[in-house]
């Protein structure tokens, strides 16, 4: 069930056109989506956040997302 979750979150991060690019590690663990890596923007990283929280059968997003230093 969460490998079938991390992949439905992966398809609709890639399919937002806000997501441009980064690096991102998607982890489900019973039903918690947990976001790591390094996105280009402020904005990739809510957008991930919330493609992950749309996305059935999650019940949680742990968004430990960060931002390139330019946006620091």
């Amino acid at each position: 069930m969460d490998e079938t979750v991390a992949h439905r979150v992966a398809e609709r991060i890639l399919d937002d056109p806000a997501i441009l690019s980064g690096h991102l590690v998607i982890d489900v663990q019973n039903g918690v989506v947990i976001l790591e890596g390094r996105m280009d923007c402020v904005e990739a990283c809510a957008a991930a956040s919330r493609q992950a929280w749309a996305t059935a059968g999650v019940r949680d997003v742990s968004n430990r997302l960060t931002t390139s230093a330019a946006e620091r």
